[in-house]
């Protein structure tokens, strides 16, 4: 997927694809920054802790995206949810996440930059 394409907030998506994986919302690697794919953007080491240790693991590192006082992208006030649609945006947000650390593809580099990618897009650093 291309950046320019990529919602601004996370997409809501079924439960099958956060057990059997989904890249739908993965972009694409030529369009991934170089310091994501360098490992040395803040997303980036957080999507390597998450993706070697889940989020249990990646709370006692990184606790502020872990306990949601992290600034989740949240859909604007005039949104119309669908009927069903989740409204909460820390379970889209790890729904999404999860669905792509746990596909078949691509490959693990492309996959944690991506994720790195859409977690400071998606849940950016608090400015204090």
């Amino acid at each position: 997927m291309k950046i320019s394409d990529l919602p601004p907030f996370p997409p809501d998506i079924a439960e099958v694809y956060v057990a059997f994986g989904d890249i739908t919302f993965l972009p694409d690697w030529e369009e991934i920054p170089q310091n994501y794919k360098d490992g040395i953007a803040r997303g980036a080491k957080i999507a390597e802790v998450l993706c070697a240790g889940g989020w249990d693991f990646a709370a006692k590192i990184f606790p502020d995206l872990h306990n949601t006082s992290a600034d989740l992208a949240v859909p604007p006030s005039d949104h119309v949810y669908a009927v069903g649609e989740e409204r909460d945006p820390v379970i889209r947000f790890k729904k999404v996440i999860d669905a792509i650390s746990v596909s078949f593809q691509p490959k693990h580099q492309h996959k944690v930059a991506g994720i790195g990618y859409l977690i400071d897009l998606w849940a950016p650093e608090k400015t204090f």
